[in-house]
C-alpha cells in the first residue's frame, strides 16, 4: 500500500462518525453522508450497505407525503436500531435525509463529527456559521449550516433539529453546492 493510498484510507475511515452500535443518529449520520456525499459531492465514503434496508417510495405514497416535490424518496432503515430516515436527492443536485425519530444530542454530535472527515476526505476547508434557533410550539428548533471550500467548488451543509418526533420528520440534514 502506497503512502497515498494508506492516508486516503484513513482520511475516508473517519468520514463516518465511528459507529455506536445501535445508534441511530450514528447510523442515519452515516447513510446520509455516504449517500448524499457520494451524489452531490461525488465522494465515496465507507457504509455498511448489509446494515441497512433500502426502500423506494411508492409514488401513490410519495404524491399523498409531498404532493409539491419530485419523485424519489427512499426509506432508510438501519436494520439493528430499527432507526428509519427518507433519502432524497433533488432535480436541482441537492440531496436531503429526513430523520423520523433520533435523540437531537446524540445527532448533532454525530452529524458535526462527520463533518470533520468528509471536510478532509474533500480537502476542503469548514466554515461554521451560529446556530439559529426559533421556537416552534413552545420548543427550540435548531438550524446550522457548515460551509466547505475547496479550490474548485463550495458546498453547504446543513442540520435542522427538534427535541421531539412531533411533524412526521424530527431532524433535517442536507447537502447541496454552494451558494
Amino acid at each position: 500500500m502506497t503512502i497515498a493510498a494508506a492516508t486516503a484510507a484513513i482520511i475516508l475511515a473517519t468520514v463516518s462518525p465511528s459507529p455506536v452500535k445501535n445508534d441511530p443518529a450514528t447510523q442515519l449520520s452515516a447513510a446520509f453522508f455516504n449517500l448524499c456525499g457520494g451524489t452531490v459531492a461525488r465522494v465515496e465514503t465507507p457504509l455498511d450497505v448489509a446494515a441497512f434496508k433500502f426502500t423506494k417510495l411508492d409514488p401513490k405514497v410519495f404524491k399523498k407525503v409531498r404532493p409539491s416535490e419530485e419523485e424519489p424518496y427512499w426509506d432508510v432503515e438501519a436494520v439493528s436500531s430499527k432507526a428509519h430516515g427518507l433519502v432524497h436527492i433533488w432535480s436541482n443536485g441537492n440531496c436531503s435525509l429526513e430523520i423520523v425519530k433520533a435523540d437531537e444530542h446524540a445527532t448533532r454530535l454525530a452529524f458535526t463529527s462527520a463533518i470533520e472527515g468528509f471536510a478532509a476526505a474533500l480537502g476542503a476547508n469548514v466554515r461554521r456559521s451560529p446556530d439559529k434557533v426559533e421556537q416552534k410550539d413552545g420548543k427550540p428548533m435548531t438550524s446550522s449550516e457548515w460551509v466547505l471550500t475547496t479550490d474548485k467548488r463550495t458546498l453547504l451543509l446543513g442540520l435542522t433539529t427538534y427535541p421531539e418526533a412531533r411533524y412526521m420528520t424530527q431532524h433535517i440534514m442536507l447537502l447541496r453546492n454552494g451558494r
